[in-house]
C-alpha cells in the first residue's frame, strides 16, 4: 500500500487529453460549435501492472525511478510542466482497490488496474500527439491516448397516454418489442429496478418526468437536453394522462453526466460514479459515441481503454450495461486500435469483451433493415428503432416538448434498455433474483426469441428483443430458470505466504450449467472475485492470522455453500533496520544507513560529510546508491 501511494504520486504519469474542452454555444448549421478555452486536451496514460517502480514524493526527485528508466528523466527534462493526475475521481481509492479483484484473478479477463490510469492536461491536441508518442516509448507505460472528446449523443395502462398510438416500438413483434406484453407481469414495468442513463444532459423538469423526481448523481447538467430527455422518454416516461408512457415507467430513474464539472469531461469517471450507485441487476445505458485516432467517424466508446475497463468493472460486479453501438457506419469487424489490435471482432483473438450489451440501429418499418448510419459487425448484440420514434423533448425552459423523430443507436438502445429492465424486474418478482450481465445479453441476443433484421449475414446488428416470445420461454422453461446451486468448492488450502501476501487455491465447483466465477472471504468480509481457481490476498498485516473460505456463483446467479474454512498467518516482519547516516563518519563499500526516510547503500569508500543524497549529474560521480531490499 505505502509503494502504491508512493507509485501514485510519481507516476501521476499519465495522461490524460480530453481535447480542447470550449465553452459551448447553441448549434450553428446542426454542428456542435466550441468556444476556446474551456474543455482542456488531456492524454490518458495507462501504466503496467506489472512495473516494479518505488519513488519519492515527485518524479523529479526519484532517482530510483530515473536510474531504473533514463528514457524517463528526458521527458521531464523535455516537458517540465507536465502535471500527472488521477484519473478515476469518483470514488476513493480504497474502494477502487477492493474491487480491482474483479479483474487481477480472472484468467478470462483482460482488464485492469483502474489505479494506473492517469491523466495530464496538455495546450493542444498537437502538443497531446507528441506527448502520445513520447510516453509510448516508455517500458512500463501499456498505453497513451488522446481522450475521446464530447460529441453529439448518439401494470400499465396506456391508453390514456396521448401520443402512446405513436409509439410502434411498444407494439408486438415483429413492429417492436411488445413491451404491452411485459405489462401483464409483475415487475415487467420496471417496478424494483433502477435504470441510470449516462450522457451529457437533460431536463429532468419535463412534464412526463418531474414527478420520478430524477436525482442527478454526478457530473454537470450540462447540454443536448433534448437528446436525454428523449432517451428518458423511451424508457421511463410516466404512465398518466400526459405525453408518452416509457417502456418500463415505474422503473426508479436517475441520470450521471459524462461532463464532470463544467470544464472536465470523462466517460470513463462518469461510468465509475453510476456503478458506485447501483445493485447487480441494474441497468446502465451509455447514450454516448467517440472519436478515435485513424477514424473520420463515430465509434462505441469502449474502444477507449479507460472507458473498456471502467464497463468492464461496472459488468463485473453484476451490473447491466447497454452500450450504443455509434452512428458511424463502420464495420467493428475491421476495426485496429492503436496497437493494430482487432479488439470489437469475436472472431479474432484480439477480441476483448467488456461484457456489454451493444445496440445497433435498423429502420422502423419491417422488415427491419440496418439503418445507413449504424455500425454493425460481430460484437452488435442487438437492434433497435434507429428512426421515427416518438418520445419526449426539450430543455429545463422549455419542460414540455415531444418529438416523432428521434434517431440513431441513441434512439435504438434505449428500446433494448427498456427490454432488459422489464426482464429483470419480472424475474426478481417471479424468482426473487435477477439475471447476470451475461446471462441478460443471452436472452436478449437470441435468435430463437428475437426478431431478425431484414438481411442477418450482411446486417451483422444482432436481433430486436421480443418480450412475448423471451418471456413465454423464461416462464415456461425451467432450463431458462436455473434454480441450481452450485457444489460448494472443496479442499480450499494456501499454496504460499509471506509477511504480506497469501496465495489461496482451492478444487473446482461444479453446475449443472456453468460456474462463472468465485466470491473469496477473508474473516467473513467479501474481499474479491476469481475467475479461475486461485487467488492471492495482498497487502496484510505481518504476523497475524486470516481465516478464509470461497464459495460458487454460476451463470444465473446462484451461489454454493461454502469451501471449508482455512486458517492462515502471515509470516513475521523481515524489514532490517540501518543506522542514520552519519556527517562525521567515512564510510566504506557496502555498507548501508538510512537518510530522510530513505535507505541508501555505499558503493565505494565515502568522505565524512557526503549526504547520500547529494546532487550529481552522473551517476558515477556519488558513491551512494538507493539500496533495495
Amino acid at each position: 500500500m505505502k509503494n502504491f501511494k508512493l507509485f501514485k504520486k510519481i507516476v501521476s504519469i499519465t495522461i490524460a487529453l480530453s481535447l480542447v474542452l470550449l465553452n459551448f454555444t447553441p448549434f450553428i448549421n446542426n454542428t456542435l460549435v466550441l468556444a476556446k478555452e474551456e474543455i482542456k486536451t488531456r492524454v490518458v496514460v495507462k501504466i503496467e501492472d506489472n512495473a516494479d517502480i518505488t519513488y519519492e514524493n515527485n518524479i523529479k526527485d526519484s532517482k530510483e525511478l530515473i536510474k531504473q528508466y533514463p528514457q524517463l528523466n528526458e521527458v521531464l527534462d523535455k516537458y517540465p510542466h507536465l502535471e500527472f493526475e488521477q484519473l478515476f475521481e469518483s470514488i476513493e481509492e480504497e474502494q477502487v482497490q477492493e474491487s480491482n479483484t474483479y479483474y487481477s484473478e480472472s484468467s478470462e479477463s483482460d482488464v485492469s488496474n483502474l489505479l494506473n490510469y492517469y491523466v495530464v492536461e496538455v495546450s493542444n491536441e498537437s502538443q497531446g500527439r507528441i506527448i502520445v508518442e513520447v510516453l509510448e516509448k516508455l517500458d512500463f507505460i501499456e498505453t497513451a491516448y488522446i481522450e475521446g472528446k464530447p460529441v453529439q449523443p448518439t401494470s400499465v395502462y396506456p391508453y390514456d397516454d396521448p401520443r402512446y398510438p405513436r409509439q410502434g416500438y411498444l407494439k408486438p413483434a415483429p413492429l417492436g418489442i411488445d413491451a404491452e406484453y411485459a405489462w401483464k407481469l409483475k415487475g415487467g414495468d420496471g417496478k424494483g429496478i433502477t435504470f441510470v442513463d449516462v450522457e451529457q444532459g437533460w431536463a429532468l423538469n419535463h412534464e412526463d418526468l418531474i414527478e420520478k423526481d430524477i436525482k442527478l448523481i454526478s457530473g454537470v447538467n450540462r447540454m443536448f437536453y433534448e437528446h436525454g430527455t428523449s432517451v428518458l422518454g423511451e424508457v421511463v416516461a410516466m404512465d398518466n394522462n400526459i405525453g408518452n408512457v416509457g417502456i418500463t415507467p415505474n422503473a426508479n430513474a436517475k441520470v450521471v453526466s459524462q461532463w464532470r464539472t463544467n470544464s472536465k469531461y470523462s466517460t470513463a469517471d462518469a461510468i465509475l460514479s453510476a456503478v458506485n450507485n447501483m445493485n447487480p441487476g441494474d441497468v446502465l445505458l451509455l447514450e454516448a459515441q467517440t472519436n478515435y485516432s485513424g477514424y473520420s467517424s463515430y465509434l462505441p466508446v469502449e474502444v477507449e481503454p479507460a472507458v473498456f475497463d471502467a464497463i468492464r468493472f461496472g459488468t463485473d460486479k453484476g451490473i447491466v450495461i447497454v452500450e450504443a453501438a455509434g452512428n458511424g457506419s463502420n464495420d467493428l469487424d475491421n476495426f485496429k486500435d492503436i496497437h493494430g489490435k482487432q479488439v470489437l471482432n469475436r472472431n479474432s483473438r484480439d477480441f476483448k469483451d467488456s461484457g456489454a450489451i451493444m445496440v445497433g440501429a435498423a429502420t422502423s418499418s419491417v422488415p427491419h433493415q440496418k439503418s445507413k448510419f449504424s455500425n454493425y459487425g460481430s460484437r452488435i448484440d442487438t437492434y433497435g428503432w434507429g428512426d421515427s420514434i416518438d418520445t419526449l423533448s426539450g430543455t429545463p425552459e422549455k419542460p414540455n416538448l415531444y418529438t416523432s423523430y428521434f434517431n440513431g443507436t441513441s434512439g435504438a438502445s434505449p428500446i433494448v434498455s427498456g427490454a432488459a429492465i422489464a426482464i429483470q424486474g419480472i424475474a426478481k418478482e417471479m424468482f426473487g433474483k435477477v439475471y447476470s450481465p451475461e446471462k441478460l445479453r443471452d436472452i436478449l441476443s437470441d435468435p430463437s426469441t428475437g426478431t431478425l433484421s431484414a438481411n442477418p449475414t450482411n446486417d451483422k446488428i444482432g436481433v430486436m428483443p421480443n418480450l412475448k416470445a423471451i418471456l413465454d420461454k423464461i416462464i415456461g422453461s425451467s432450463d431458462e430458470i436455473d434454480k441450481e446451486l452450485p457444489n460448494a468448492p472443496s479442499d480450499l488450502t494456501y499454496t504460499s505466504k509471506t509477511e504480506k501476501n497469501i496465495s489461496l487455491k482451492w478444487n473446482e465447483s461444479t453446475d449443472n450449467i456453468k460456474v462463472e466465477k468465485y466470491e473469496v472471504y477473508r474473516d467473513n468480509k467479501f474481499i474479491g472475485f476469481s475467475r479461475t481457481r486461485t487467488y492471492e490476498d495482498v497487502d496484510l498485516e505481518p504476523d497475524k492470522e486470516y481465516k478464509y473460505y470461497v464459495v460458487a456463483i454460476d451463470s444465473s446467479g446462484n451461489k454454493s455453500l461454502p469451501s471449508n474454512e482455512i486458517a492462515v498467518k502471515t509470516d513475521p516482519s523481515k524489514v532490517t533496520t540501518y543506522p542514520e547516516w552519519d556527517s562525521n563518519k567515512a564510510y566504506n563499500g557496502g555498507d548501508i544507513v538510512t537518510y530522510k526516510g530513505i535507505t541508501y547503500r555505499a558503493k565505494w569508500w565515502s568522505v565524512p560529510g557526503y549526504a547520500p543524497d547529494t546532487k550529481v549529474i552522473n551517476e558515477w560521480e556519488t558513491p551512494w546508491e538507493v539500496y533495495k531490499y
